[in-house]
């Protein structure tokens, strides 16, 4: 991973702590600065602004899940228990964020106003892999 491949995605790690322990209400771009170690102007030299930055967060929350759900269906073993798993992997590390923060149902409503495509892509493609 590149250096800055490695910097934005510990931007959107420390977004994801951020956005759980303040809420997305609360959550600024210094919150996330200060989590990630990083200045509020070198935040925005990889996002311009909070929206893209969620977004952003999200997407990676599915690509992570995703590919922990692929490796999960991929691995030896007798079928069923992949399937537990690759379940698991999606569903579980969703509800786990959830209910390890107050502010799932904030976070769950920005989701859905701000990052639906997201999920719906994201769904589509979890359903292709359990196909």
């Amino acid at each position: 991973m590149s250096d800055s491949a490695s910097k934005r995605r510990d931007i959107l790690d420390a977004a994801l702590n951020a956005f759980l322990k303040f809420g997305p209400r609360r959550t600024s771009m210094e919150d996330v600065a200060e989590a990630a170690g990083m200045s509020r102007p070198a935040i925005y030299q990889y996002f311009r602004n909070r929206a893209e930055l969620f977004r952003s967060m999200v997407s990676q929350l599915h690509e992570d899940t995703l590919k922990a759900v692929a490796d999960a269906l991929e691995a030896r073993g007798p079928l069923e228990p992949r399937l537990v798993r690759a379940i698991l992997a999606r569903d579980g590390a969703f509800l786990r964020l959830f209910r390890e923060s107050p502010h799932g149902e904030a976070i769950t409503e920005l989701h859905t106003s701000t990052a639906a495509d997201l999920t719906e892509k994201a769904g589509r493609l979890y359903q292709s892999l359990l196909a």
